[in-house]
């Protein structure tokens, strides 16, 4: 019966590999990846990275309102993250929060700027908006909110991003780097 190897070091792989040939693509490998079998998952100091899924990742679960006028100006920002981490960067996210309003509006803004639809609702039920846009390391999610005569409340809550992260082992062969780096990685920075 073979040795089962509970931990594998990535630059032993990518060293390994590189002896045998060099200029492997993904692809390539990826072959060598799934001939490890299950080994491979535990390999350390390897690349993460973000896939997009409805898995949650990061929430700030902050309930906020406001019915300030629709003017560019007056509109409030409701809730926000700021992203640590993300590879790769650039990269399309899934954002999901729930907005409630009469007359009232809210959108998702990237560093205080309009970047996703406006949603508009004119009952009091709590709707979930899921979208995807593209952010970067850095950037800041923000829902921002108005109401259309100043007086009604609109409400947002449950700021969410969703996907999953993964060890990134066929680029980490293919570009020789071994280096870690964070798939993913944000905090709650309003309110």
């Amino acid at each position: 019966m073979g040795k089962v190897m509970s931990l594998i070091d990535a630059q032993t792989i990518v060293d390994a590999i590189n002896a045998l040939k060099t200029g492997l693509s993904v692809s390539q490998a990826q072959a060598i990846i799934d001939s490890l079998g299950e080994h491979w998952k535990n390999v350390s100091g390897l690349k993460q990275k973000y896939h997009i899924s409805n898995d949650v990742l990061h929430t700030n679960p902050a309930e906020r309102y406001t019915h300030n006028y629709p003017d560019e100006s007056m509109r409030k920002k409701l809730l926000e993250i700021t992203i640590d981490a993300l590879y790769p960067s650039p990269v399309t996210l899934r954002i999901k929060y729930e907005m409630k309003s009469h007359a009232g509006h809210t959108r998702i803004y990237k560093n205080d700027s309009a970047h996703g639809s406006d949603h508009y609702y004119i009952d009091d039920q709590w709707h979930e908006i899921t979208e995807d846009l593209e952010f970067a390391q850095g950037d800041r999610i923000q829902i921002y909110g108005w109401s259309n005569n100043g007086t009604i409340n609109t409400y947002a809550r449950n700021l969410r991003v969703c996907g999953f992260v993964t060890q990134d082992l066929a680029h980490a062969i293919a570009e020789n780097d071994c280096g870690v780096n964070i798939g993913f990685s944000a905090r709650n920075t309003y309110p």
